[in-house]
């Protein structure tokens, strides 16, 4: 049970402060459906997450292996932008600091703290993860989220990054499930949980299946707590680990691959990972600004992540409208378009294999979830844009042929240059082939008659 007052023994009859806050903060929920699940501690404001407040980081010029891989702007953004998505958050809060998420973050709620912002990430887990999703265009790098029109919506759960069992302190199931049950109630139509519980835990549970019947999009990263040693780390994850709430029927559960394609080894396996995405040395968002490499599945359920939310956000397809199915729909989607992965436990280690949204949005499967789906083409490009496009091939003609041209004159003079050394070599003469000299040894090879190459040898003298 959560305190939401933190009342205690006073006055017979009497109603603390902290009671009368709590019967408030019920009666706003019922009404309004957007007080959070944890009241605010009396007193006034939180205090200060971080000790230390994140430092910014230098700024990656370059377009990263992350973003290359899936291509948005030629791949993706013709198509769906994540325009209108709501993707909450669910992890260890989001930077202030991160300038390429700007307008695109809305009030969150810290459950760590009991304050009303979310804005605050001391481990910078949760800010990679939004700016995987939603980070803007930077003329400083090439650095873009897959769905940077989505809004992101950060809910703190944890002080640390809680992908493995070891983690301190452990982020408690209810603390997830009040972050899901209050994502959910502020209109998310994606959630992420980044954060991972080793427990399986009624309460949680119950979140998870009540978001999905509500047309939420649940994805959660499965872990990095595979073996690294001996003979289990050929086996699948040990059931001690399982991850929650990627093992729930419903969540769709994501693992992590390098730029080869190859599972990390951390990365765990099991019947839980759905999808897999690039989760070693990503480029993302740091919580004080500029650009970290993450590496776990944390990050890499970000990618699937932004994949729903460009899905959802999609007009007129099968999984757009809301509704208890929109889950189910959005997972059979994705995995029915994922890239092949190949390489040891191909089922439980890779899922369907490497989320792809570009074959998301744009093909036509087999499957029941793309049945009702049409072709999809680019938009109408302007009279301008065509003219411009006519002026680049021309130019591009025009390179071509003269590129030859050089070629062949640069040919034709290394071959007049030979012809002109040759000569000089010769005295000025003619180049002329010599005539053949019959040698030696050719006459004696001159066909000789078989009654003379079979006859007896002279009698001597």
């Amino acid at each position: 049970m959560t305190d939401l007052g933190g009342a205690h023994a006073g006055r017979p009859g009497s109603v603390g402060p902290r009671v009368r806050r709590a019967l408030c903060l019920v009666l706003l929920m019922l009404l309004g459906g957007t007080a959070p699940a944890y009241a605010a501690p009396e007193g006034g404001s939180a205090p200060a997450a971080c000790q230390t407040p994140p430092a910014p980081s230098q700024v990656y010029p370059k377009v990263p292996w992350n973003v290359s891989t899936y291509d948005p702007a030629e791949r993706i953004w013709p198509y769906s932008t994540g325009k209108g998505v709501t993707v909450a958050v669910v992890s260890t809060g989001v930077g202030a600091a991160q300038s390429q998420l700007a307008g695109h973050v809305l009030g969150g709620y810290d459950f760590v703290r009991n304050d009303a912002s979310g804005m605050d990430d001391c481990a910078g887990q949760g800010t990679a993860v939004a700016t995987v999703v939603a980070a803007q265009q930077s003329a400083a790098s090439g650095f873009v989220g897959l769905a940077p029109d989505a809004r992101i919506l950060p809910v703190r759960v944890a002080e640390t990054d809680q992908v493995v069992r070891a983690s301190a302190p452990a982020v408690t199931p209810a603390t997830v499930a009040s972050g899901i049950d209050w994502a959910v109630a502020q209109g998310a139509q994606v959630v992420v949980v980044a954060t991972v519980v080793f427990q399986d835990d009624p309460v949680l549970a119950a979140a998870v299946q009540k978001a999905i019947a509500g047309g939420a999009v649940l994805v959660a990263p499965v872990g990095d707590d595979h073996p690294a040693d001996g003979p289990a780390s050929a086996q699948p994850t040990p059931a001690d680990r399982t991850p929650y709430p990627a093992a729930y029927a419903g969540v769709i559960g994501v693992g992590a691959v390098g730029p080869s394609g190859g599972r990390l080894p951390a990365s765990e396996v099991g019947p839980y990972v759905d999808l897999v995405a690039p989760g070693q040395d990503v480029v993302a968002g740091g919580p004080g600004g500029g650009h970290d490499l993450y590496s776990g599945t944390a990050v890499a359920s970000a990618f699937a992540a932004a994949a729903a939310a460009l899905l959802v956000g999609q007009p007129g397809t099968p999984w757009a409208p809301g509704g208890a199915g929109r889950a189910a729909k959005v997972e059979a989607r994705l995995r029915s378009t994922a890239s092949p992965a190949s390489g040891r436990f191909a089922e439980l280690g890779y899922g369907a294999g490497l989320v792809d949204p570009s074959r998301a949005l744009t093909e036509l499967t087999s499957g029941a979830a793309a049945a009702g789906a049409t072709p999809y083409v680019p938009p109408v490009k302007t009279e301008r844009e065509l003219a411009q496009q006519r002026i680049l091939a021309e130019g591009r003609s025009r390179a071509i042929g003269w590129t030859w041209g050089l070629l062949g004159g640069l040919l034709a003079v290394l071959l007049g240059y030979s012809v002109v050394r040759r000569v000089r070599r010769n005295g000025g003469r003619a180049l002329t082939t010599p005539p053949t000299v019959e040698t030696e040894r050719d006459q004696e090879l001159q066909y000789v008659p078989g009654e003379q190459l079979f006859a007896a040898p002279p009698e001597p003298r």
